[in-house]
């Protein structure tokens, strides 16, 4: 870290405490992240090809979030609560993220994979 962040970093925790610090990380970069790229309205619509069974259990297990991730979404909404009224499909994409939603409608989807397509 150069000298520069070194005085501001000490100036805000010296003011707000480590909290301070935290909380402006996170809204000002973390927060704002999109947490996964698949919704669960592109979930439900999924359509289960047969033929193209390895593959698609590949891309869904590799669309799951990871644990990390899942607290990121939860940390964002919990930081950026106004997203709500501002930005309502974000908010909720986070929120299926969070709770483990969008991980529950994968394992959905691979289960039926396996189970259909032998």
């Amino acid at each position: 870290m150069n000298q520069i962040m070194k005085t501001q970093l000490g100036r805000i925790s010296g003011k707000f405490g480590i909290l301070g610090i935290i909380v402006i990380l996170f809204s000002t970069g973390c927060a704002s992240q999109n947490v996964t790229p698949v919704s669960r309205q592109d979930l439900n619509t999924f359509v289960i090809d047969c033929s193209k069974r390895d593959e698609q259990l590949r891309y869904l297990a590799s669309l799951a979030s990871s644990p990390g991730e899942q607290g990121d979404a939860r940390l964002a909404n919990l930081i950026q609560p106004y997203k709500i009224l501002t930005d309502p499909d974000t908010f909720v994409q986070r929120y299926n993220v969070g709770n483990g939603q969008i991980n529950y409608d994968i394992r959905q989807l691979i289960w039926l994979i396996q189970r259909n397509c032998g």
